[in-house]
């Protein structure tokens, strides 16, 4: 039996290795070009990173370029010169993305092949059409009973392209001292993941954060409904007493994405998890002359105004 046992052992691993092969990727490896990551979202002001890619075979870290001439346009029209803030992005103090419109980013170093890159936002559907709900749902795992919470979403999707979404959860911590009267400390975070057993739907992991990720090519210019499960309790929880005020809560974010932007989440994800049977596929980009994204979303918040009684679950 042991015998047995082993030659089977041995041709396991056979038919595993026997599928694994070389991959050939089409990249110089003595030359470096520029990257340009940018997620551009509908009423903020635009950021952008540059940095200078790193050879397959150099040692050291990625280098940031912090002296670009970077341009932005706005349907096709010069809006002006991105500049470097503290936090090392480009921006444009004074321009708010805006929904439906086409911004263009331009990228010019010494030494460097220039690059562009251009990205239309998504309109937002009528938000009388988009219905999000939570529920707290009591699970008992045979060691204790602990709340997590549902989300369903419903929406009307337009049946005019293809369109792109996605739902996650931001969450929050509020903190006000009293005593010493000191501002408010404000500080928000992605968390709270969600999940689904849905498979026409995509789970995304970004920013330490699940996401959900939906295609409109099973229901174009129909109805959508789905109900995904977060695996924490979402409500609220709020205390004051004579000396400070807390409070921490949750919003549930629909996303309508670019179709780059969705292809590029896509990516990262089928690269950071592979099957195993699959070849390594590249990270999706849309710039050109080299490498990196020009994404951006439209997003609708709906804080879960539901309390708990006390901060544990």
């Amino acid at each position: 039996m042991q015998t047995k046992n082993i030659f089977y052992l041995v041709g396991l691993m056979l038919l595993v290795t026997s599928c694994f092969k070389d991959v050939t990727i089409d990249v110089d490896e003595q030359e470096s070009v520029l990257v340009l990551n940018g997620w551009l979202k509908a009423g903020e002001t635009p950021k952008v990173s540059v940095f200078a890619s790193k050879p397959i075979l150099q040692k050291g870290e990625i280098r940031q370029i912090n002296t670009a001439v970077v341009n932005l346009y706005e349907n096709d029209q010069l809006v002006g010169l991105m500049t470097r803030n503290e936090q090392s992005y480009y921006t444009l103090d004074g321009l708010t993305i805006k929904p439906g419109y086409k911004y263009e980013i331009t990228v010019e170093y010494p030494s460097y092949p220039d690059l562009e890159a251009s990205v239309t936002v998504p309109l937002m559907l009528n938000p009388d059409e988009i219905t999000i709900e939570h529920r707290t749902k009591q699970v008992n795992d045979g060691y204790g009973t602990y709340s997590e919470s549902e989300i369903s979403l419903q929406f009307k999707d337009e049946k005019t392209s293809e369109d792109y979404y996605g739902l996650a959860v931001s969450s929050y911590d509020l903190y006000y001292d009293k005593e010493y009267g000191e501002d408010t400390v404000y500080n928000s975070y992605t968390y709270g993941g969600l999940e689904s057993a849905d498979p026409t739907v995509d789970e995304i992991y970004y920013n330490y954060n699940s996401m959900i990720g939906i295609r409109d090519d099973l229901f174009n210019g129909e109805s959508y409904s789905n109900v995904f499960r977060s695996y924490n309790d979402l409500r609220y929880y709020e205390y004051e007493d004579e000396y400070s005020y807390t409070k921490s809560g949750s919003s549930v974010v629909f996303y309508q994405f670019s179709e780059a932007l969705y292809k590029y989440l896509l990516s990262l994800e089928n690269n950071r998890y592979p099957e195993a049977f699959v070849e390594p596929s590249q990270v999706y980009s849309n710039v050109k002359g080299g490498y990196g994204i020009l994404g951006a979303s439209t997003e609708l918040n709906i804080e879960i105004d539901e309390e708990r009684n006390d901060f544990y679950y």
